[in-house]
């Protein structure tokens, strides 16, 4: 109370109003007066532990990853470069800038790292501290398995924090569901609420905002189950934040792997093919592994990281090229038994890219076999390094990566009309 007049000063420099609406009492009671008059008075637990609950028929969710036989039916991929080329000029892959380049995102926000990087942060006001934010959730993993996508809502943008060295602290969500009177949509939305919430668990990354908008269907037909989410995390100094781009010639390519799901991704739901997969989303060890890569994020020598979302490993090693900086990678175990080009383009959850300085990466993979956990099935390889001015696959032609990013940035001219 004693500070309100400084609050009231802060508002009044933006043209907006403070008024004092209420206060905090030393009695469980909520009480609403109007002109004096006394209006409700109640116990909160009516309203929060006894709330009325939304019943409406479900049936249990079934998995639907049990078969890895999908594997065998992927397409052949003649060349890796021609099939990455196309994904960035795709309208899936291709850039968002012209989208965000057109809305201010620094004036008065303190912005350390913008829309141009795979989490925002802010600098916090009087602290050396900073808050990393992040969004969550792919419609196509959710389609394909509702648990499975409401898990990843969760602990892909958690990864994505642990990348740059954050805790993540915190989760908004906006759950919007179609029909909830067609028991499949019901069921879609009780398999995703159960999971978001174990996710959160691991992590201990409690909901503390939100909203559900139900009845999202046009003549009939459902839009595909989408429970988005806001992720905040925290780190306690501004400085040493890995970058999302290449910064060096020679650098060394790590690949961090936990093998939990796979998944045939967006590269085949853009080709209009049903989306397959094996495995589940394990959330107690994906907790754990976001705090093993928040650790190996701090280590010495790491100049770059990146958690692989969308559109598999080739794609997410192409966004973090530069005008002079591209890579040459070689084939290995993590590709699979047969080594085939496929994999460049199939999701594996979860993978995190650390670029680390030449002469630091020996004591970087020392650092990930001392981080690791005991019986933990995470895997890491040295996979390539950073090179100048061409991007390279094995046994394939190196190409100029200026191409590679001219594909990814005007990929949305060519797809212009298919966007509305």
């Amino acid at each position: 109370p004693k500070k309100f007049n400084q609050l009231q000063t802060v508002f009044k420099k933006w043209d907006l109003d403070a008024e004092v609406i209420g206060e905090v009492i030393n009695n469980k009671k909520i009480q609403l007066f109007w002109q004096g008059q006394l209006l409700t008075d109640i116990d909160p637990d009516l309203l929060v532990e006894n709330a009325p609950k939304y019943d409406r028929s479900f049936h249990q969710w079934n998995k639907k990853n049990l078969d890895d036989s999908w594997q065998r039916q992927l397409p052949d991929v003649s060349s890796i470069t021609e099939k990455l080329m196309s994904i960035l000029k795709d309208v899936r892959g291709c850039s968002r800038k012209w989208i965000y380049r057109q809305y201010d995102q620094r004036v008065g926000a303190r912005t350390a790292r913008d829309c141009s990087d795979s989490i925002g942060v802010i600098a916090l006001p009087q602290t050396q501290r900073a808050l990393g934010v992040v969004l969550g959730h792919r419609p196509y993993l959710t389609q394909w398995d509702a648990a499975e996508g409401a898990k990843d809502a969760i602990i892909f943008p958690a990864l994505e924090l642990s990348a740059k060295g954050f805790l993540p602290l915190a989760v908004t969500d906006c759950l919007n569901f179609g029909n909830p009177e067609k028991p499949e949509i019901m069921s879609e939305f009780v398999a995703a609420v159960e999971n978001m919430s174990a996710a959160c668990e691991a992590l201990d990354t409690p909901v503390i905002s939100g909203n559900v908008s139900f009845y999202n269907e046009t003549l009939g037909e459902n839009i595909i189950s989408t429970p988005a989410t806001g992720l905040v995390g925290l780190k306690n100094e501004l400085t040493n934040i890995p970058l999302s781009h290449f910064t060096a010639d020679g650098s060394q390519i790590y690949l961090l792997r936990l093998p939990q799901l796979h998944m045939s991704g967006q590269t085949t739901h853009k080709e209009k093919r049903n989306i397959k997969g094996h495995g589940t989303i394990d959330v107690k060890e994906s907790a754990q592994f976001c705090e093993q890569v928040r650790e190996l994020s701090q280590q010495p020598g790491v100049q770059s990281t990146r958690a692989c979302g969308k559109l598999g490993l080739a794609y997410n090693l192409a966004r973090m090229c530069t005008n002079e900086l591209g890579f040459q990678v070689n084939k290995g175990q993590f590709l699979g038994e047969n080594e085939e080009n496929s994999q460049w383009f199939t999701e594996q959850y979860y993978e995190v890219l650390f670029v680390v300085s030449k002469d630091k990466h020996v004591d970087f993979a020392k650092s990930w076999a001392q981080t690791r956990k005991t019986n933990s099935r995470d895997q890491l390889w040295r996979i390539g390094e950073v090179t100048k001015g061409q991007i390279g696959f094995e046994s394939e032609k190196s190409i100029d990566v200026k191409l590679v990013l001219e594909a990814y940035e005007d990929g949305w001219r060519e797809s212009f009309e298919s966007l509305a």
